[in-house]
């Protein structure tokens, strides 16, 4: 596997902690197993037991993988010269991606939620406190809310943005969980230009088209809604992921936007745990 690649002699360069760490356990058969073994050894025994061997294990797994992947994009570079550009690299790194990541991503999932269990334990805290908190509440202003409250209670205000924000989880490839990411933005601004217009409904005959329903400063409060409503903590070791694992070429895109949005709206979650809504 990736991680231990040196147990079998292979030439892989100088040893790292976590292939020294995994060296030492009993099955080595497979490197997740030996990975999911170092995650229960490791695990923190009491709240106050001090992460830092976990951190370490994480920084050094980030380091395997990133070198796994470089050395199965060279030998396919190697293989077809024809495919030594920069395109072609990228389509050849999605290539590698799903069947890489896809085995991998619960056992590192679960290594990343152990080095933020604190984060995840106060946006827990958040989504429990504050699920049901109205959107207003929130700052989202009424003009981009439906102009009838819903209904039903299992439908709410951007309640379709939550649902395909819920879809990420189920996902293991980094490049299919960013599609969930910019689809849920997509999707809120969707549906605050529906609200914005139902709103601002115009006579018949006028044909004006009203202005942009949703800015920047909207956003952070909207997502914020959808982040408490999808209740999964696991969304900040979900991110922290995806920033280490994301292409730095998408990092510059709307991928990489839609990235750092959902993690400031995570951030302010996390901060709510700590007071109350003023609104």
């Amino acid at each position: 596997g990736p991680l231990d690649r040196e147990a079998d002699g292979s030439p892989a360069g100088p040893s790292s902690p976590l292939v020294d760490a995994l060296s030492h356990l009993p099955d080595k058969d497979s490197s997740f197993e030996d990975l999911e073994q170092f995650l229960a050894m490791s695990e923190p025994q009491t709240p106050g037991a001090k992460r830092e061997p976990l951190l370490e294990c994480l920084k050094s797994t980030v380091k395997d993988i990133h070198n796994a992947i470089d050395r199965l994009l060279s030998l396919t570079l190697l293989a077809f010269e024809s495919l030594n550009t920069a395109t072609s690299k990228d389509r050849c790194l999605a290539c590698i991606e799903e069947p890489f990541f896809s085995p991998l991503w619960p056992l590192l999932l679960a290594l990343y939620r152990s080095v933020h269990r604190t984060r995840e334990a106060a946006v827990s805290r958040s989504m429990e406190l504050y699920r049901n908190a109205p959107p207003t509440a929130l700052g989202i202003p009424t003009k981009l809310l439906p102009r009838v409250p819903e209904a039903q209670a299992s439908t709410y205000p951007y309640c379709t943005a939550a649902q395909e924000l819920g879809l990420l989880v189920l996902e293991s490839c980094p490049q299919k969980k960013l599609e969930c990411i910019v689809r849920t933005l997509r999707v809120i601004c969707i549906c605050a230009e529906d609200y914005c217009r139902a709103q601002e409904a115009r006579p018949e005959g006028e044909s004006q088209p009203p202005a942009a329903a949703i800015g920047a400063d909207d956003l952070l409060p909207i997502l914020s809604f959808v982040v408490l409503r999808s209740g999964l903590p696991q969304l900040v070791s979900e991110c922290a992921a995806l920033e280490e694992f994301t292409h730095e070429g998408y990092l510059i895109g709307e991928e990489g936007y839609c990235l750092t949005s959902l993690q400031s709206a995570l951030s302010y979650v996390e901060l709510l745990s700590r007071g109350r809504l003023d609104k």
